[in-house]
Formats: C-alpha cells, structure tokens, sequence
C-alpha cells in the first residue's frame, strides 16, 4: 500500500512539474500591443502604488513603467478585496 502511495505522489508530482512548465512556456505572452490600420492599441496595469486599492484609479500620464504604469504584477502588491486596476491607450495615425 505504501509503495503504491509513493508511485501515485511521483505520477502527481511530474504531471504537476510539466503542466507547470507547460503554462510557463505557453502563458508567457509578450505585452499586448495591436496595430491595425493606423490604429494603436496598449493595454497595461496601473502602478500599484499610484491609486487608492479600495476604490480603484490609476492614470497613464507618459506611461512610464513602475511610475505611471505596471506591465506584470505581484500578489504582494494586494489584499482580498484590494482592486486592481487595469488601462487602455488608443492611438490613431494622423493619415488614418
């Protein structure tokens, strides 16, 4: 009973390394950035620090990264129930 224990804790414990790996390789997406037409299109988060967490905000000024905005994240930045709050910028070409 204890070696079939330990063989099924192996199994787990591979599956878990390459579905963990498998997400590291696929999930790691450059930053959304879109341009079709001569329009632009940015997505970020607001810098953590730069906003009231209970209320949300947040603005994109220059988007200067960890000033005006974040482009990744930490869980240590938040609290439950914290709001996260995430920007858009659109450009347009002067052609278009």
């Amino acid at each position: 009973m204890r070696i079939r224990s330990r063989k099924s804790s192996a199994i787990l414990s591979v599956f878990a390394l390459a579905l963990s790996t498998f997400t590291l390789v696929v999930g790691n997406v450059p930053m959304a950035n879109a341009q079709l037409k001569g329009v632009t299109l940015d997505f970020a988060a607001a810098e953590p620090t730069s906003y009231n967490h209970l209320v949300g905000g947040g603005k994109w000024n220059s988007g200067i990264v960890n000033t005006d905005i974040a482009r990744s994240l930490a869980g240590d930045q938040f609290k439950c129930g914290d709001i996260v709050s995430y920007l858009s910028r659109f450009e347009m070409d002067a052609s278009t």
